[in-house]
């Protein structure tokens, strides 16, 4: 599929998003993501930054910065957000003695709320398409 441009001029929104590496553990870190992104006139996500609040390295900034380009080229190129979210590595854990499923990545946080973003809009009716 040929690239889906969007417009020159749209608004954009960020907010913080922490993603949790061997979350429940006495290993567990937190990661804190700034995530800025832009939608199609018909209100889906079509263009995500992503940079790291942490910035231990430059190669974590680099990495960060990847995230955001490589999801912002597969939404443009015609990929969903719930396909992209439901490729995703996934581990479960025990929270307040419950099994649940987990992302096991930042690309996989980031997506998941993304797709959380999205539906609740459309589910609000903020969602123009």
């Amino acid at each position: 599929m040929t690239r889906q441009k969007l417009p020159t001029r749209r608004e954009g929104e960020t907010f913080l998003l922490d993603h949790r590496h061997s979350p429940g553990t006495a290993a567990e870190q937190i990661e804190t993501m700034i995530v800025s992104y832009s939608r199609y006139p018909d209100g889906r996500i079509g263009e995500v930054f992503v940079n790291c609040e942490n910035r231990r390295s430059e190669r974590s900034i680099g990495l960060w910065a990847d995230l955001g380009i490589i999801v912002s080229i597969a939404l443009q190129r015609g990929a969903t957000l719930t396909e992209l979210s439901s490729a995703m590595s996934r581990g479960e854990i025990n929270h307040l003695g419950k099994i649940v499923e987990v992302a096991q990545s930042p690309a996989g946080t980031l997506l998941d709320a993304l797709l959380d973003i999205e539906v609740q809009d459309m589910v609000e009716g903020r969602a123009n398409g």
